[in-house]
């Protein structure tokens, strides 16, 4: 059960709206100004995250820089079912509003031997690996790429590839490699791009470094994180 009673200093978000994000809702601009610069609201927000996650114990894990892909996926089986119904998403302005059963990405977080369920505008640090899952009506071709606060785009899967990885149908399913975060602080996007057809991903990469829309024959889901020391 999840208690969204407290006191709270004058102009702090209430647990409502707390809660609100810790689920996957949309923040406004306010709100992640005051999330970023607020210890209070930050430490309230990761209480309201664990009591959500109650009953799916924090597992204790090596990093993640050490585990064998079977190990990840041993420890997300215990809990990707429960995760699939939140796993946050959101568009671009021009394709926020998504058919039913498209696809969405979501992310899992291991911070210091633990691992958490992630959620839209995240606080996370330098050196905190990162395992994507993806959920899908129908088969794809994907790629996840990351743009940090300085602009700089990477590719976070597939690594190593030149072009977009298959992806099959499913529910919350585990990408099979993680990243780990550098030390570029500030907001950081989120993007996968799930296509019809086999492509190429340096045409996504510069279209992403130069503000461009989404291919034709591809949808695109976003998400953001907060990087902080």
């Amino acid at each position: 059960m999840i208690t969204l009673s407290r006191p709270r200093p004058e102009g702090c978000l209430s647990d409502l709206a707390l809660d609100h994000l810790v689920a996957g809702g949309p923040a406004s601009p306010e709100e992640v100004a005051h999330l970023s610069g607020c210890a209070a609201c930050q430490a309230r927000r990761s209480e309201l995250a664990l009591e959500r996650a109650a009953p799916l114990p924090l597992l204790a894990l090596r990093p993640v820089v050490e585990l064998p892909v079977r190990r990840w996926r041993g420890a997300l089986a215990l809990v990707t079912a429960a995760a699939a119904a939140v796993l946050v998403v959101i568009a671009q302005p021009s394709e926020r509003t998504q058919t039913k059963g498209g696809p969405s990405l979501g992310f899992y977080v291991s911070h210091g031997g633990h691992v958490r369920r992630g959620a839209d505008h995240e606080l996370v640090s330098p050196g905190d690996a990162l395992r994507f899952v993806y959920s899908s009506d129908r088969p794809n071709y994907l790629a996840v790429l990351g743009q940090d606060a300085a602009g700089k785009v990477s590719v976070y899967y597939p690594g190593g590839g030149e072009t977009l990885a298959a992806a099959g149908a499913g529910q919350a399913l585990p990408l099979d490699s993680s990243v780990t975060l550098d030390g570029t602080l500030g907001s950081e996007r989120i993007l996968g791009f799930f296509c019809r057809t086999p492509r190429a991903i340096a045409p996504l990469v510069d279209a992403v470094a130069r503000g461009e829309e989404t291919p034709e024959g591809c949808q695109r889901v976003e998400l953001a994180i907060e990087k902080k020391p």
